[in-house]
């Protein structure tokens, strides 16, 4: 399968996907983001190990500095608003980064 077909393949699976949320209440989908949140949080060790393989095997390859920034994954990149929900409120888009701005790769989004 080529780079297109996949791509427009997963543009169809996109939009059924799409349809099919419509259906659901904002209840429902925000309790499946919060799922999904749940199980991130639960792998956090596996997906911080891979993340620093990734890493170390992109420096010893020669990976450009601000690509090999741009793949690290920064501690605290996630959090949830616990003060107007509670301890498992929904969570909130932010920017994560602990190195000042212009010193670093466009920031990642966390959710």
């Amino acid at each position: 399968m080529t780079v297109e077909e996949q791509i427009h393949e997963m543009g169809v699976k996109a939009r059924a996907a799409a349809t099919a949320l419509r259906a659901f209440t904002t209840a429902q989908k925000n309790a499946a983001l919060t799922a999904i949140a749940d199980a991130l949080d639960a792998a956090k060790p596996q997906i911080d190990a891979a993340n620093a393989e990734d890493v170390a095997a992109a420096q010893a390859n020669g990976l450009a500095p601000a690509l090999v920034d741009r793949l690290t994954l920064l501690p605290g990149c996630h959090t949830r608003s616990h003060s107007e929900h509670g301890s498992q409120g929904p969570l909130r888009r932010g920017y994560c980064g602990t190195r000042p701005r212009e010193s670093r790769a466009p920031p990642a989004l966390f959710f």
